[in-house]
């Protein structure tokens, strides 16, 4: 990844993936390939490249404002919530490991899903990255 990127689309494509996997995590680290968490087992992006510090930074920082940019660069770590298109919500752990930025991404939810009951009224919830609160949740919908 490293030269002149547009890091918002980088982390669109990594978020996608992460979307399309069902994962639960997404962590962005100096020297390794971008890993997910599948199903409780890391499982790294081999097909995008080993990250290197200009890509951490720029991967962060797409996700932050200026004023929570400096307010990280002070801090050395930061923990925020970031929504990626309403489709899904991150907690974020972005951090300074080894001298460089780095990130835990934990996805909240993915969509909004409405089930229908057998008298046609509708029941929304959120699915879980989890999605083993879906299954819980769907036991106490009537369908």
């Amino acid at each position: 990844m490293a030269g002149a990127k547009n890091y918002d689309l980088e982390l669109k494509d990594l978020i996608e993936a992460v979307l399309r996997e069902q994962a639960s995590d997404l962590h962005i680290s100096v020297a390794r390939h971008p890993t997910m968490r599948v199903a409780g087992k890391l499982t790294p992006l081999e097909k995008k490249p080993v990250l290197v510090s200009e890509d951490t930074k720029g991967l962060v920082f797409a996700m932050l404002d200026e004023k929570a940019r400096e307010k990280f660069i002070e801090d050395k770590e930061l923990d925020f919530s970031y929504t990626y298109q309403e489709k899904a919500r991150f907690r974020v752990n972005a951090f300074f490991e080894r001298g460089f930025i780095a990130a835990a991404l934990r996805l909240n939810s993915i969509y909004r899903k409405v089930c229908w009951n057998s008298q046609g009224k509708n029941r929304a919830f959120f699915s879980s990255s989890d999605l083993r609160a879906t299954a819980s949740l769907q036991r106490l919908l009537p369908l």
